[in-house]
């Protein structure tokens, strides 16, 4: 096993290429926020209004560090909050084909 990870990242290696995009546009680009817009039912805590919506439109850079928890840990339930997508369609795993 560890002679087949040892192959299969060397040939992940050997095919990285490199990935020419415009670097102007890259560095002015801007998270759209209604996108991220929510539709709550209830009103969520106070934590998931002013910080954890900011991380998720990446304005993280504008919290200040008391306002995030000692220990990096987020409050239990918070996630109930967050902006989800849902798949159009469940893939399905083909067991004859899995290599796993």
């Amino acid at each position: 096993i560890v002679g087949q990870n040892i192959k299969a990242v060397d040939a992940a290696l050997n095919e990285l290429r490199e990935v020419k995009y415009p670097v102007d546009q890259w560095a002015s680009a801007s998270a759209s926020e209604d996108y991220y817009l929510k539709e709550r039912e209830e009103a969520p805590p106070a934590y998931v209004t002013e910080v954890l919506d900011k991380v998720q439109v990446r304005e993280g850079t504008e919290l200040k560090v008391s306002q995030l928890e000692p220990d990096g840990c987020v409050p239990v339930g918070q996630t109930a909050y967050a902006k989800r997508g849902v798949a159009e369609c469940i893939p399905v795993v083909d067991m004859d084909k899995c290599i796993q």
